[in-house]
């Protein structure tokens, strides 16, 4: 967003605060889950549709992508077909006249006569440009489809690997073909991916807390410390309007968004109403001590190491 136009943001802050402020009235009857859920799905729903509406993006190419992009440029007689069409859709134009001129100047190979009708000669003059183009672009299409055989040809004879790689779709996978469990190896796929599967399982699954006995090395380590508790008081009032501002400036731009593919720049130019019922969202969920479900899923990249 650091390239957006005074414009962009200013429409991108309206749009924010006519939609939000139609939410803002619901926020203070949530009284449940299910309720603070429907609410942040509005709220993110209003989020991401004004940026993606006013706020351009350059589209970041997955890795699937990268290898399947050719070239888009337009044959140089598409340029031609757009005047052409112009001509013919917009006879009553004040430039239509000086486009024609322009048109017969930059083409003279062209149909167009003043001996017949002018409109006539203009459908014809479009007719025989769509017929070519459609030719010339289903032979562009012909020598692309024969480049992709010949380079997938050319892969699949000097590297045969990628080339299954490419076709299975499989990037940048982590294939653990061994994996070494209380001194026994296992090699087996079937035996390892149960035993990844139940490790990830079991560690990130909810346990319960044990009582801390005092005979443990921990317990004096948990005894309250009334020098510390003013830190812990007040810690579900609301966010004050100077908290609020301090940290919606403080933070940091250019950072990838989470599951929800809202980044801190869409809060930071939301308008200054819009700010306001994101506040007593997050607040509502200070009063219930809960949070949206969604707000619990996070996106987790493996990036193998050297080492690794």
């Amino acid at each position: 967003m650091e390239n957006c136009s005074k414009e962009i943001l200013e429409n991108y802050s309206n749009q924010t605060t006519q939609s939000l402020q139609q939410i803002a009235s619901q926020i203070n009857t949530i009284t449940n889950q299910n309720q603070l859920n429907n609410i942040w799905n509005k709220i993110h729903k209003a989020l991401t549709k004004a940026a993606t509406k006013h706020i351009p993006f350059k589209k970041i190419q997955t890795i699937k992508e990268a290898y399947d992009t050719s070239t888009t440029k337009q044959l140089p007689l598409f340029y031609r077909y757009k005047q052409i069409q112009y001509l013919k859709n917009h006879p009553l134009s004040s430039n239509f006249l000086t486009l024609l001129h322009n048109y017969q100047t930059e083409y003279p190979d062209n149909s167009i006569s003043t001996n017949s009708s002018l409109s006539d000669q203009i459908k014809n003059e479009f007719q025989l440009i769509k017929t070519v183009l459609n030719y010339q672009q289903k032979q562009a299409t012909y020598k692309e489809i024969q480049q992709k055989i010949e380079n997938w040809n050319k892969v699949f004879n000097e590297t045969p690997k990628l080339f299954y790689k490419n076709i299975l779709e499989k990037y940048n996978n982590i294939n653990i073909d061994r994996l070494l469990l209380n001194n026994i190896l296992l090699t087996d796929q079937n035996k390892i991916l149960n035993t990844v599967h139940y490790h990830f399982s079991n560690y990130f699954k909810e346990k319960l807390l044990q009582p801390i006995l005092p005979s443990s090395e921990f317990f004096q380590l948990y005894q309250l410390y009334s020098e510390l508790e003013t830190y812990y008081q007040n810690l579900f009032d609301d966010i004050s309007d100077q908290e609020w501002n301090e940290i919606i400036t403080n933070l940091p731009n250019q950072k990838a968004a989470g599951p929800s593919e809202i980044c801190y720049e869409h809060i930071k130019y939301a308008s200054h109403k819009a700010q306001k019922s994101l506040k007593l969202f997050i607040n509502k969920c200070f009063q219930l001590q809960k949070v949206p479900t969604e707000w619990k899923s996070s996106n987790i990249f493996l990036i193998p190491k050297k080492s690794n």
